[in-house]
């Protein structure tokens, strides 16, 4: 999953307490997105 991927490069970074936060609160809107777009297709 690229979220993953965003994830460990966040917590590799040099800010990991602030980058960390933000991939974490973008990785949850892109799961609720990808989620709900994939029940609107069924």
């Amino acid at each position: 999953m690229t979220a993953r991927c965003w994830r460990r490069w966040a917590e590799s970074s040099s800010s990991p307490s602030t980058t960390g936060l933000v991939f974490w609160v973008g990785e949850s809107v892109l799961s609720t997105f990808i989620i709900s777009l994939h029940i609107s297709l069924q």
